[in-house]
Formats: C-alpha cells, sequence, structure tokens
C-alpha cells in the first residue's frame, strides 16, 4: 500500500530541492524540503522541444521553475496622503460570526490601513459599500474626519501655505511636518527603484501580443472544492489575448460560465503551444 504525497508549506529559511524529470513527451519538476513535497508542474513538450536532449529538457524545467514571468512595476509614489489606496483581500481565516475573510484597505502615502471583516464570497458590489461604509461615508460623502471634524485633514504643504500669523512655534511645527513627508515620499521612492533592481535580476521580460493563446492559472481564483490538490490542474485554457492591461496584464477570452475578471498579471500567464499531432 501507498499513500498519497501531501504537500507542504515552505520554511522560507530552509534551503530548497529541485527534482525533474524528462521523457520524450514531457517534462515534470518537484519542489521540496525535507523530503516533502511543496509545489509541482508537468506539461507538454512542444515539437521544438522534443529534440532537445535529456539534459536540455530539464534545465528547461530548472529555468522555467526560477524565473517568474514579467518584471516589476512598482506603482507611482503619491504627493500626499488618501491620494493613492490599495485594496486586497486577507482570506482562508477561520470564520468569526459568519466572517472568514479581511479587507484591507490601505493608503498608500501614510501606510494607514483599515481592516474589515468580510464574508467568504464578497463580490465587488459588496466591497464598494464597505469601502463606503468604513473609509468614506456613502451616505455624506465625507470621510470619518471630515465628519468629526467638520474640515478636511490638512497636509504639511496646505499648513505652510496659508501660515500668515507671525507664529513662530506654529511654521516651525508645520515646516517639520512637511519636511517628514518630504522624507516619507524620497523613501518611497527609494523602496520603488530598490524592488525594482532586485526583482529584475530573478524575474524574465515576457509579452504576449493580441490573438495568442495562453494558459491561465485559475486555480487559486477558481477554489476547487472536494478535490485533492494533486488532482487540480494549475493552469486552464488555452484563452485568446484580447487586449494588453498596462505594462504587465493582459485581458483574457474567457468563457462565460468563468465568473472571473478577465485581466491577469503575466506572472499568472504561460504560452500555449499546440501538440500538432494530438491536437486534443
Amino acid at each position: 500500500m501507498t499513500r498519497e504525497p501531501i504537500l507542504a508549506l515552505p520554511d522560507f529559511g530552509k534551503p530548497y530541492e529541485v527534482r525533474t524529470d524528462a521523457s520524450d513527451y514531457v517534462i515534470g519538476e518537484v519542489l521540496m524540503q525535507d523530503g516533502q513535497p511543496i509545489a509541482f508542474e508537468s506539461r507538454k513538450l512542444n515539437e521544438t522541444e522534443r529534440s532537445y536532449t535529456v539534459q536540455e529538457k530539464e534545465m528547461t524545467v530548472v529555468v522555467e521553475l526560477k524565473t517568474p514571468a514579467g518584471l516589476l512595476q512598482p506603482l507611482p509614489v503619491p504627493e500626499r496622503p488618501w491620494e493613492s489606496l490599495s485594496m486586497d483581500f486577507i482570506i482562508g481565516l477561520p470564520k468569526s460570526e459568519s466572517f472568514g475573510s479581511i479587507l484591507v484597505v490601505v493608503d498608500r502615502f501614510s501606510k494607514y490601513a483599515t481592516f474589515i471583516s468580510v464574508t467568504n464570497e464578497c463580490p465587488a458590489e459588496e466591497a464598494a459599500r464597505l469601502f463606503l461604509r468604513h473609509v468614506r461615508s456613502g451616505a455624506t460623502n465625507q470621510s470619518p474626519f471630515e465628519i468629526v471634524t467638520g474640515q478636511q485633514p490638512l497636509t504639511p504643504n496646505a499648513v505652510v501655505t496659508h501660515c500668515t500669523r507671525p507664529n513662530p512655534a506654529a511654521y516651525r511645527f508645520a515646516k517639520y511636518w512637511q519636511e517628514k513627508n518630504d522624507l516619507a515620499r524620497a523613501c518611497l521612492h527609494k523602496a520603488n527603484k530598490c524592488s525594482k533592481k532586485w526583482a529584475g535580476k530573478k524575474r524574465m521580460d515576457v509579452q504576449f501580443q493580441v490573438g495568442d493563446s495562453v494558459l491561465a492559472k485559475l486555480h487559486l481564483i477558481l477554489r476547487y472544492t472536494g478535490l485533492h490538490k494533486g488532482l487540480v490542474r494549475r493552469y486552464e485554457g488555452p484563452f485568446k489575448v484580447v487586449k494588453r492591461v498596462g505594462k504587465v496584464a493582459y485581458k483574457l477570452e474567457l468563457p462565460a460560465k468563468l465568473k472571473v475578471y478577465p485581466a491577469f498579471h503575466i506572472s499568472m500567464l504561460k504560452p500555449f503551444h499546440g501538440d500538432q499531432e494530438d491536437p486534443n
């Protein structure tokens, strides 16, 4: 009797082991730690790749595993607090009063965060309603700060510009506040440059054209239930590329039955190589 392997969670403080295998038509790899599998993938070889030697086929697996697609494209640094926000979900939490996820809204300049309890299923309309309720009141069209204080929150630039009274202490405070914001902005620019530099060393620049056929990594979005992870395909498709969105995302032509947003980051896509001998 044998027992099927169970994928383990990675320990980023330990070394990784990559095991590869190749045949005339298929290549595969398993990422492991301490003898336990963490991730795996296999795919068919295209016509060109079939002519590779065994060593070249296995190196193809290693290259695919170690070089994620898409260069890092940092977002522009905001000039002031609450000019730009980010939103994301923390999912898979133990349920508390029917809530199993958290909607996180972050001011990208100050890093001020708002945490909102949500159910596991939170469509865009519900996310917008919660944003208006907890971050900006939809009924009053004002932020909680405006409602409580009767004014918009002042920025350092506004304070210094309107500081006309002969009060040196107040001016020094406003000037110090402005300098702190200028320093924060400079640090954000520096962090963006460092992230782009180091991330670029471990990524490869991949681009698709409109009409290309690609495979999309959907298993994290569709959240298959009742199936063992080993039975869930990591990629679905092929799908046609219909539009490029920004620098590192693409809109795909998806079947109507897939209730997902059709734009994907390039790291979730890979080119589809049709099998000329076996088109199915």
